[in-house]
């Protein structure tokens, strides 16, 4: 039961263009992929079966894992440098004040859209993930960077699961100059250290995993939807770059953890907002896959209340994405709401598998 690998559009929103005089990413040169010398699986991390069958892969997390090779860094850097004057800048009436970001990556460069596509980094996350993955379904979600804060000790990331599947989260900044900023996360379900938090209380040092000195071009690679992680304030003035690039899993049975959310103003200085184009895309991708799957594999029968329940099942994405565009833009605390919401019908969802007696 796997959704099809294509699931980008070929054309880009309006208003967006890509940067100028760009190196043309090429994979022979660029990429260096070393496997990572270990995993953790989400059994590591404490999840029970149960609670493991809601996702798509067995894997929590990998060791900082080499991606790109130095003419690659190289190559991304002058990218980078490029993007500079359409860098965003969050204000000071939110929770990310002072924070620098360059949005919608895939929109803005070649060289990111391709970096992220490539048949040779897909199928390298394939097989860490043991899922078959595809480039991001949203292109919103598929590919930013972020690039630290303008003051020291302002915030970067604080405590979060991410609302994609796979996260891999590439650095191209010199870990030996910076003072903090170190991405970190926390070794546990992802449930468990949200109550801690909501409670008030530290998480435990003891299972805090800090993934600093990570080389340039190397990643922290996970599985971003279940894992609590955060990126440290910076505490002096250094350069830090992470390109963040996210994935969906082709096998759509277990719940989806991909969420698109109408939050308003929150990407200033768009010139459009595509993200209503892309809930839609990624719900028609999702009901596609099942769909078919329904279609291969309906059993014959009587019981009408069944064929009702699969024939849901099915387009239960397309009917939850219609609802969200209804209501339409929301506030950041509406979007926090929503996003517990979403977290509990992941973990209550049935694994969508018709057609089983």
């Amino acid at each position: 039961m796997l959704a099809d690998e294509n699931t980008t559009p070929g054309t880009l929103p309006p208003g967006f263009s890509y940067i100028a005089d760009e190196p043309t990413f090429d994979a022979s040169r660029h990429l260096a992929l070393e496997a990572p010398k270990d995993t953790m699986t989400l059994e590591d991390f404490g999840y029970g079966p149960s609670e493991s069958a809601q996702f798509t892969s067995p894997v929590a997390a990998a060791s900082p894992t080499r991606l790109l090779s130095d003419e690659g860094i190289t190559a991304a850097q002058t990218v980078l440098e490029l993007l500079q004057p359409r860098t965003s800048r969050h204000g000071d009436t939110t929770d990310f004040a002072g924070r620098k970001s360059i949005y919608f990556g895939e929109y803005q460069s070649r060289f990111l859209r391709d970096l992220a596509r490539c048949p040779e980094m897909i199928g390298f996350l394939s097989d860490i993930f043991q899922t078959p993955v595809a480039s991001h379904t949203m292109g919103h979600l598929g590919c930013q960077i972020n690039l630290g804060n303008e003051t020291p000790g302002g915030p970067i990331a604080d405590w979060h699961h991410d609302i994609v599947g796979f996260t891999v989260v590439l650095s191209l900044h010199d870990p030996s100059q910076m003072q903090g900023g170190h991405f970190v996360y926390f070794k546990g379900p992802r449930d468990e250290g949200q109550r801690l938090l909501d409670s008030g209380r530290p998480l435990p040092e003891d299972r805090l995993v800090a993934a600093d000195q990570v080389p340039m071009g190397h990643a922290t690679i996970m599985q971003g939807s279940a894992i609590l992680h955060a990126a440290q304030p910076m505490q002096n003035a250094g350069y830090r770059c992470n390109i963040v690039n996210s994935y969906v899993s082709r096998d759509v049975r277990a719940p989806d953890p991909n969420r698109g959310f109408l939050v308003r103003d929150f990407y200033p200085g768009m010139p459009t907002n595509p993200i209503y184009s892309e809930m839609a895309r990624h719900a028609a991708w999702l009901g596609k896959a099942k769909l078919g799957t329904v279609l291969e594999s309906m059993a014959w029968t009587e019981d009408r209340t069944r064929i009702i329940a699969e024939l849901s099942a099915a387009i239960e994405d397309v009917t939850h994405c219609i609802r969200q565009l209804e209501v339409g833009d929301v506030s950041l605390e509406q979007y926090r709401k929503e996003r517990e919401r979403a977290d509990e019908r992941q973990m209550a969802t049935p694994v969508f598998d018709p057609g089983q007696e």
